[in-house]
């Protein structure tokens, strides 16, 4: 706990910082002072415990501190970044009284800490581009189609490819997270560009798509067919007299 105060007390902001996060003023920022030294007596407990698994110290959580308060700033600063926010992680009362919301900047904050190259303004600017994406994909008519298209996307650029569609939720998959911010972040077109030349990149694997599904259908059919009798439906399948004779009388439309 003396290790954490003394940090507070060097690094240039942190006190600050911390009154932003924790709702400490600077005065009060005191042992004497039980709610002070219970919120470090709680940080001082993870660092020396067995949940630390990332070598947290206590300078490198005083600097975490500084970058979660630049990370909030910015959200309120760049028009649409809180919005995006919302939409990638599900967090509408964006306050750091909000534990969720404090939990989620101080992952963003280690990251951040941990890759210098990659600031607070880079990390943004990923968030509202991967909102956008998603939002734009979500809107798309063929969304069901495009999400097989994504799922058996194998040039993508983040490699995230295989995510079933039942998956593609920004929100509760973070895999997907990761797959929206590779697929934004690769490409360079101004704007908000780089989204209609990604959905037709979807597009164009369509094809791919398609034999797959219809290879699947066939697969399935090999299994049921010798045991399932005319006029019974399995899986949205009705089977008739010809489909129990003979696959090679099967018609499939894919709709896209």
């Amino acid at each position: 706990m003396q290790t954490l105060d003394q940090q507070l007390a060097s690094q240039s902001g942190a006190r600050s910082a911390f009154t932003s996060i924790y709702g400490i003023a600077s005065a009060n920022q005191v042992f004497t002072n039980s709610a002070y030294a219970n919120s470090l007596s709680g940080v001082a407990s993870y660092i020396n415990g067995p949940l630390n698994t990332s070598s947290l110290t206590a300078t490198v959580w005083v600097t975490q501190q500084l970058k979660m308060v630049g990370i909030d700033s910015l959200l309120t600063s760049t028009p649409g970044a809180r919005a995006a926010l919302t939409t990638m992680y599900g967090i509408a009362n964006q306050v750091f009284t909000n534990a969720v919301y404090r939990d989620t900047l101080s992952g963003v904050a280690s990251y951040i800490v941990s890759n210098p190259t990659f600031t607070v303004s880079d990390w943004t600017t990923e968030l509202y581009k991967s909102a956008a994406l998603c939002n734009a994909i979500s809107g798309q008519p063929d969304i069901n189609f495009l999400r097989l298209c994504i799922q058996n996307d194998s040039k993508s650029p983040s490699n995230f490819n295989g995510i079933k569609p039942e998956d593609q939720n920004p929100v509760t998959n973070s895999a997907y997270r990761g797959y929206l911010a590779g697929v934004s972040g690769s490409y360079s077109y101004a704007g908000d560009a780089y989204i209609n030349v990604y959905i037709a990149h979807l597009h164009q694997i369509g094809p791919v798509v398609n034999n797959l599904q219809s290879a699947e259908l066939l697969q399935r059919l090999d299994v049921q067919n010798s045991v399932q009798s005319s006029g019974t439906t399995v899986n949205g399948i009705t089977f008739t007299s010809t489909m129990a004779g003979s696959q090679n009388n099967l018609n499939t439309k894919k709709v896209n």
